[in-house]
């Protein structure tokens, strides 16, 4: 079974080290050189960085890994696409490069896709990769909305972005997978659409990665403000009524556990919602 891996990266030439790092040796050391290849999409990087990378392996001695530079920066979900439309594998997995991978991360997906034939869109398991109060209100949330007790393989009503694989076969009901209209939230917009073509997503707890969350407070709240930016264009896209519904139902009343946080995240969510309203009747631009 031919399996695809599309990474795609910007301006995080470190995180991407440890990424390939830990996803790379497992290749060889499993003897999957000729049933794997990995695609990292660069969505223009600064030129230093751009020569970092240029500098990991040696793709003479790793065929199977293959490095793409977009010529202007598009935005996560065209480099997704890119890297989607020139990958050859059955099954296509999508990484964020802000993970690291447990060393049968690759064994662990073919085989989850190998014993559920049904299952065309499967999320891996996000784990914590540092433990800190940000990192862990952030899993508080993916707890939440993704983990089952007691269960190894299940559905789930969303789907993670940084870390899902699909069969090929799925490109039949959906083509191109992302819209590169939106800046962000383009996981969810892929979850609506899938639920408009009942399809089921499904959760295997045994494709773990690590997520290297925001360590910062400042980060944390510009990554809330980009989100905002692509929530505001999801819900022209989108059934408002729908996506509010779907969102009540499957809302996490945090302020008991994190009182200050969900007050501070909530009042920056209000506010760049007007903003970004306010700015798309100004300008009447793109998203980008």
């Amino acid at each position: 079974m031919m399996i695809s891996i599309v990474i795609p990266t910007y301006n995080r030439s470190d995180k991407l080290t440890s990424l390939l790092n830990s996803l790379v040796p497992q290749v060889r050391k499993n003897l999957l050189e000729n049933s794997v290849e990995i695609l990292v999409v660069d969505d223009h990087s600064q030129q230093a960085v751009v020569d970092r990378i240029r500098n990991l392996w040696d793709r003479d001695e790793y065929s199977f890994l293959k490095f793409f530079w977009l010529e202007r920066n598009r935005g996560p979900s065209f480099a997704r696409n890119y890297g989607l439309s020139r990958c050859t594998g059955e099954i296509i997995v999508f990484l964020d490069d802000d993970c690291i991978l447990e060393p049968n991360y690759v064994l662990e997906t073919i085989r989850v896709h190998k014993e559920h034939p049904e299952a065309l869109v499967v999320n891996g398991n996000l784990k914590k990769l540092r433990d800190s109060y940000l990192s862990n209100f952030w899993f508080y949330n993916y707890n939440a909305a993704f983990n089952r007790k007691g269960c190894k393989f299940y559905r789930v009503n969303r789907l993670s972005s940084g870390n899902f694989s699909i069969k090929r076969t799925l490109l039949k009901k959906i083509n191109p997978i992302f819209d590169q209209s939106l800046p962000s939230r383009e996981d969810y917009d892929l979850y609506l659409r899938f639920r408009e073509k009942k399809i089921d997503i499904y959760k295997s707890d045994d494709i773990v990665a690590h997520y290297d969350c925001r360590d910062s407070l400042v980060s944390f709240i510009k990554q809330r403000i980009w989100y905002s930016k692509g929530e505001y264009y999801l819900r022209k896209k989108h059934n408002l009524e729908l996506i509010i519904a779907d969102q009540e139902a499957h809302r996490l009343d945090i302020r008991q556990d994190y009182p200050y946080l969900a007050i501070l995240l909530g009042l920056v969510w209000r506010l760049s919602m007007k903003y970004w309203k306010l700015r798309d009747r100004v300008s009447k631009i793109s998203p980008y």
